[in-house]
């Protein structure tokens, strides 16, 4: 069973999403910090809540079966609703919120995935030597940077999907791209603030990229959810096991 959600960063996240509720339901608290001793929700609040759960379930639903991605989801637009009703009613508790979760933010970042899977940790002169010495293998490459979010939620999937699908012709790797800029640019993978290609993943085979994503189209990156279906579909991974089921060439010799 995945105790992931037991880990700080989502406890803490969870109960500054519920933050505005708290201190406003609960009697003891309400009376401390609100002047007007108001410990109910006002129609306004009510519908600001309501548009939160529609936009969640909008926004989530590309991500049903990856719990951490609807959590992420969740947290961020729970937060800025939170914003919204303090600024509404104590301009100080909204500063002091604000303050909260930049804490929360640099002191329990998303944690990374912690279950198990086929996945080689690689650099970038070990992939680039493994694509040269290794041409009868297939490479499927997460290109990722543990300050990105959407990396730390597209390993789970990816780490998963290696289970199933890494072999001794199809292997599976990762390699923190924020800490070789020269493999970046060899596999041309914007690194700057505002990129929207971190995550990536590639597949390489006989040594050459054969698919990615995300990709360009029409010369703009084309949005790409890091689901496990949305990979799997993408990369076309039961073709890619089927095409490479069979033993290294080296070794049909040798037998």
């Amino acid at each position: 069973m995945d105790w992931d959600f037991l880990k700080p960063h989502y406890v803490l996240n969870t109960f500054a999403s519920a933050a505005y509720l708290i201190v406003r339901l609960v009697p003891f608290v309400c009376n401390k910090l609100f002047d007007d001793k108001r410990c109910e929700l006002i129609t306004t609040e009510a519908e600001i809540y309501i548009l939160l759960s529609v936009i969640v379930a909008i926004k989530a639903r590309r991500f049903l079966g990856d719990w951490r991605s609807c959590a992420s989801v969740f947290f961020m637009f729970a937060k800025v609703a939170n914003l919204v009703l303090f600024f509404q009613t104590s301009k100080k508790l909204m500063i002091w919120y604000a303050i909260a979760l930049v804490v929360l933010f640099l002191a329990f970042p998303e944690p990374p995935y912690s279950g198990e899977g086929n996945v080689k940790q690689l650099t970038g002169p070990s992939l680039k030597e493994e694509l040269n010495n290794n041409p009868d293998v297939a490479w499927v490459v997460l290109f990722y940077a543990p300050w990105a979010s959407p990396s730390v939620r597209a390993v789970a999937p990816f780490t998963k999907l290696s289970k199933t699908y890494a072999s001794e012709r199809i292997m599976f790797g990762k390699m923190d791209i924020s800490r070789y800029p020269p493999a970046a640019d060899r596999y041309k993978i914007d690194m700057s603030y505002r990129t929207k290609q971190i995550p990536t993943i590639v597949v390489f085979e006989n040594g050459q990229e054969t698919g990615r994503q995300p990709k360009f189209v029409n010369k703009r990156i084309e949005p790409f959810d890091f689901t496990q279906e949305n990979v799997l579909w993408s990369f076309d991974l039961k073709t890619l096991a089927q095409k490479y089921s069979k033993p290294k060439q080296g070794k049909d010799k040798k037998e």
